[in-house]
């Protein structure tokens, strides 16, 4: 992906940050967990397996643990100039899962929330692309509702270990991964 090594580009029709509120007193459902077990295909393998979301690809049998403190991951293999990412190696996961939007939600907006994924996502919706997101610590959304179907929704998220991000988030820590919840959520028209 082109983005991937434009540090330009960090985001692409991810929504901007804002406020979060709980909805009570309301009749409806308003969030979906999507968290659990997903389909899993690690670096475009063909055979598909089962991964946990929230987790780390690589402490689940994907890759190999990296702490990074003092140097930058790539340090040794490639050399890079600040913003550009690894092109020999930048491993990548595939996730996939099939979810239903709930009845109730008809005619209303709907979206969709990574919390934290490290360090960029390609999202996908029954084939179509969606959108793109870099920064791992801030909660990635985007607006689902013209891609969806009334059932069997296809959600696939791309996620690579750098970007040219990881330039600026790349100390002190190390695997890449979708490691806070995911969900699907609706908002209400409210005024105060």
């Amino acid at each position: 992906m082109d983005n991937l090594h434009n540090p330009r580009v960090f985001k692409i029709n991810r929504l901007s940050a804002h406020s979060n509120h709980k909805y009570e007193g309301l009749n409806i459902e308003w969030k979906k967990c999507l968290n659990g077990i997903w389909d899993f295909s690690y670096c475009n393998t063909p055979n598909w397996t089962k991964i946990q979301v929230p987790g780390h690809m690589e402490l689940q049998g994907y890759g190999e643990p990296q702490y990074v403190n003092t140097m930058y991951p790539w340090d040794g293999r490639e050399n890079l100039e600040p913003g550009e990412v690894p092109k020999e190696f930048n491993p990548f996961g595939i996730y996939k899962r099939n979810i239903d939007i709930p009845k109730d939600w008809k005619n209303r907006p709907v979206y969709i929330s990574f919390q934290g994924v490290e360090s960029s996502l390609e999202l996908y919706c029954n084939g179509e692309f969606v959108g793109y997101s870099e920064d791992s610590f801030t909660p990635s959304e985007f607006e689902l509702t013209k891609y969806l179907k009334n059932e069997n929704n296809e959600i696939t998220v791309k996620v690579y270990k750098w970007c040219s991000g990881s330039w600026l988030e790349d100390q002190d820590f190390g695997d890449f991964q979708v490691f806070l919840e995911m969900f699907i959520f609706i908002q209400f028209q409210m005024y105060m």
